[in-house]
């Protein structure tokens, strides 16, 4: 089990405590951007623990609302379970969606397709379904198999299912 006031300690980091107030959503959020915004050009990586979850939203919406320049790794730890869970990159996601909507209706039967089958189904040329398979690749919407590309879940849920 993880102690998670023993994690900074083991990573050689020393956590900075801000105080952020919580009386409401859009000025915890500004407050968090601008506790976290000296930090945009370098790496970090976002944990949002406890029982604090309105300030994690708010975190969270800082993280997504700032231009970095290295995009940070966010991960929610499982109370109790001493487990963390990796946040996809929600921005990247987004971005991500509405350019390739009609990739990723095409592919919501959930078998695998391969780029040529794609590229004809959609009438569109196989460079640019390319490139926008590997923009859904590499958000983790999509993956590809041996059989040709197929939606992840977080394809699916992008899908609508």
């Amino acid at each position: 089990m993880v102690n998670m006031m023993e994690v900074p300690k083991k990573l050689g980091v020393e956590p900075e405590l801000r105080e952020i107030p919580l009386d409401d959503m859009a000025s915890a959020i500004l407050e968090t951007r601008k506790a976290i915004h000296g930090l945009r050009r370098k790496k970090v990586k976002v944990a949002i623990t406890g029982g604090m979850r309105a300030l994690g939203i708010a975190v969270l919406a800082a993280v997504l609302l700032t231009e970095w320049e290295q995009e940070p790794e966010v991960e929610v730890y499982l109370e109790g379970r001493g487990v963390a869970l990796s946040v996809p990159n929600l921005r990247k996601l987004i971005e991500v969606s509405g350019k390739c909507k009609d990739i990723i209706e095409a592919m919501r039967g959930g078998s695998p397709v391969k780029l040529e089958e794609l590229a004809a189904r959609l009438g569109r040329d196989r460079s640019t379904v390319y490139r926008r398979l590997r923009l859904l690749v590499e958000a983790g919407a999509v993956k590809r198999t041996r059989y040709g590309y197929q939606l992840t879940p977080l394809g699916f849920a992008l899908a609508g299912f």
